[in-house]
């Protein structure tokens, strides 16, 4: 007959770890174990030496040394497995690749008499996986950046671990699953690949996800070159020079801040040969070493009048006028010809003030003025001749104005103050006075004398 026997026999449940599957394991001293489907766990008896071990699963795998056993229920109802205890105790694994439930793990001994033990019931609560499918994005950011992994479509319930993929360390806080997107925060130094690991927050059921994120860290972008054309003055040694910044009309890059990008010119010194527009090339360099140019136009311009030489405008002298004027020297910053013109008319007989413009070749222009001094002290001379002694028998009424040369061939007026009739020998002076007033005077003299007698009436 059968006969209970009384041993004792407990039920030892040890993790076995698959590849990147982290599952909690535990040793069962009750009749019930939670697990998370897809989990493999060890199942250990002990009985005494020389008995069999019958064991029967609901919905698991069962397996022995790594491989699934032969279902054994063909020879005794309802066995799957058995096996006989050498070293006092027999360990099956059992796979638990079933959707989520309860099952029922049975094991009992019969000796070699015969004899049966109790049967060991255990009831295993099976909990789904996190779905592991979603897809996490693939950033690339600048170096020294940070980027933005993005999980797609995450689980309300679920917490999610970002991991290092090449030790599935921790990287930051789990993030709690919404039921949308969520994102987690990272700044690698290099390309780095991160896996996110999946836990049911209730039944701390995990699985990695399939999907990893790829982080690239470069930056293959050039900058965008802006450039703006200028316009600039030679000084007045006929140089100027720009710098980059004067060119540049903010240029940008995706990695590298405005201010810490290189800025070159490939021309930046101009002199009077290159007046009017000039084409000049910015190049704009990231930290990377990308770099893009764009070309603008510096328009250089001479606003620098030209001097007059000291000296050269000497105060002009004369007595009686000016008919020409000689143009003064003058210098300019770009070495070029400098006209000297005025607007006076010739001759000049009084004295003014002349204004010369002086221009050069970029049509600057200043002015100075140039004294013009008439100044006419010499008197008039009479003609030798025209005043002759003037002998009359009886009177003088009137006198003709004698000749007079002056230096400056104007108008000469001969004037006297002598009364007329002039009935006795007397002399006249003569004032001779030209048009600037300088005068001299000459003597004339007037004889009477009457030689003529008297007639007496008829």
């Amino acid at each position: 007959m059968t006969k209970l026997l009384h041993i004792k026999i407990f039920i030892l449940v040890i993790l076995i770890t698959l590849t990147k599957v982290d599952l909690n394991a535990q040793t069962v001293l009750s009749a019930t174990e939670d697990v998370c489907s897809g989990e493999t766990r060890l199942y250990k008896v002990e009985g005494f030496a020389g008995s069999t071990i019958f064991w029967s699963v609901q919905g698991g795998t069962i397996y022995n040394g790594g491989s699934a056993v032969a279902d054994e229920d063909g020879i005794a109802a309802g066995i799957q497995y058995s096996e006989a205890i050498v070293s006092g105790e027999s360990v099956i694994e059992i796979v638990w690749n079933v959707v989520a439930g309860d099952y029922v793990v049975n094991a009992y001994e019969e000796t070699a008499s015969a004899c049966l033990s109790a049967d060991m019931n255990l009831t295993v609560t099976v909990s789904s996986l996190p779905d592991h499918s979603l897809v996490v994005s693939d950033p690339t950011i600048c170096p020294s950046g940070t980027a933005t992994i993005t999980l797609q479509n995450s689980v309300s319930g679920i917490d999610y671990q970002l991991r290092l993929d090449s030790d599935d360390s921790s990287v930051g806080s789990a993030v709690s699953g919404t039921g949308g997107n969520i994102t987690f925060d990272v700044t690698p130094a290099v390309n780095t690949i991160y896996n996110v690991y999946a836990v049911n927050s209730t039944t701390t059921c995990g699985i990695e996800l399939t999907d990893k994120s790829n982080v690239t860290v470069e930056d293959i972008t050039d900058p965008i070159a802006v450039c703006q054309n200028i316009t600039i003055q030679l000084d007045a040694t006929g140089n100027v020079s720009i710098a980059a910044n004067q060119i540049d009309n903010g240029s940008s890059d995706n990695c590298t801040s405005a201010a810490s990008l290189t800025l070159s010119l490939d021309k930046t010194n101009f002199i009077c040969a290159d007046l009017g527009a000039n084409t000049v090339v910015l190049t704009v360099a990231d930290a990377s070493a990308n770099v893009s140019t764009c070309n603008a136009t510096v328009t250089v311009e001479d606003l620098i009048a030209p001097v007059a030489d000291a000296g050269t405008l000497a105060v002009i002298t004369e007595q009686c006028e000016v008919t020409s004027l000689t143009a003064p020297t003058a210098t300019d910053n770009c070495d070029g010809a400098v006209t000297g013109t005025h607007t006076q008319t010739f001759p000049i007989t009084t004295s003014t003030t002349v204004v010369w413009t002086y221009t050069d070749g970029s049509g600057n222009s200043s002015t100075q003025n140039q004294t013009i001094t008439i100044d006419d002290t010499t008197a008039p001379v009479a003609d030798a001749g025209t005043l002759a002694t003037i002998t009359e028998q009886c009177e003088v009424t009137s006198l003709t104005a004698p000749t007079a040369t002056d230096n400056c061939d104007g108008a000469v007026t001969g004037t006297h103050t002598q009364t007329f009739p002039i009935t006795a020998s007397t002399t006249v002076v003569w004032t001779y006075t030209d048009g600037s007033g300088n005068s001299s005077t000459q003597n004339q003299t007037i004889t009477i004398d009457d030689t003529t007698a008297p007639v007496a009436d008829a």
